[in-house]
């Protein structure tokens, strides 16, 4: 699947990918992609005679248990590591999901539904319902729901941790976040307020912006493409880039790959994590999209 490929009808392959996991091939008439039913995880996005929209490590571990690095991770029910949580950004992305439906739109998209495994015998998860649908076409559109179905209050954290494919970071610059306040993960967590007219990735980034709900977007003028993401549903932004020092310790990921990505993350984490009461529901969705120039 590359930039020359040309465009066809709807095609959907069920195959065995990296690490015989189980994977989806999917083709439209203006894209193509790639869902893993492990995590749910989309690795792969690609408009017709364009560069990829997501980056994928070449060196992530694709195997059961183990997190996928790149594409959409679905981060659920808490992000980061809090004390006592036994891995990072929970235990959505670590399982298997079942595929319930899958269809083509009467505008030729093809749209898919998932359904994460019921967590009601977890001890760190109330009992729930987590569905993800895809919408993919000439962009991707990515929906998370989560419903509480126990008989208590349930507080959970909720992300799409988007890792996009850049030309080189270092020239990119991120708009739509100017005004904002942020806790810096870099500095201890420390809340600072971003005052530029935009964000340039000079090094280690790991920043929580907090209460906006507006799109980012990406200006990268070496792809000569805007890369564009519109959000419902979620209160904060992470965006994260772990630079040359901390690429280098991470044994999942490339040690010069933080090039050629930087993760725009929407969800409710931190601050804005949710509480649902019984019965309650939440929907995020992204709205992944390109254009052409910086």
């Amino acid at each position: 699947m590359n930039a020359s490929t040309p465009a066809l009808a709807n095609h959907v392959a069920f195959l065995n990918g990296r690490g015989e996991l189980p994977m989806l091939e999917l083709q439209t008439r203006w894209s193509t992609a790639e869902l893993y039913l492990h995590g749910a995880q989309v690795t792969h996005f690609q408009k017709h005679g364009e560069p990829p929209l997501l980056f994928t490590s070449q060196c992530s571990r694709f195997e059961p248990g183990a997190p996928i690095r790149g594409g959409i991770p679905i981060v659920f029910p808490w992000f980061g590591k809090p004390e006592g949580r036994p891995y990072r950004h929970g235990f959505a992305r670590l399982c298997d999901w079942a595929l319930s439906e899958l269809a083509t739109g009467l505008d030729g998209s093809l749209r898919l539904r998932l359904r994460m495994p019921d967590c009601e015998n977890r001890p760190d998860c109330a009992a729930c319902a987590v569905e993800y649908e895809l919408v993919i076409r000439d962009t991707l559109t990515a929906e998370v729901s989560v419903t509480n179905q126990s008989d208590r209050p349930f507080r959970f954290e909720l992300c799409l941790h988007t890792y996009l494919w850049v030309g080189d970071v270092r020239q990119i610059w991120i708009t739509g976040l100017q005004g904002t306040d942020y806790l810096d993960a870099t500095a201890g967590l420390r809340r600072s307020r971003d005052a530029g007219d935009s964000l340039r990735i000079e090094g280690e980034v790991d920043r929580i912006y907090l209460d906006t709900a507006r799109p980012v977007e990406v200006h990268d003028p070496v792809l000569g493409r805007t890369l564009r993401i519109d959000k419902t549903g979620s209160a904060s932004t992470v965006v994260w880039n772990p630079g040359s020092s901390r690429a280098k310790e991470m044994s999942d990921f490339g040690d010069d790959e933080y090039l050629q990505m930087v993760c725009v993350e929407s969800g409710n984490v931190a601050d804005n994590a949710l509480t649902l009461p019984p019965g309650g529901n939440t929907t995020l969705q992204i709205v992944l999209s390109s254009r052409p120039g910086a």
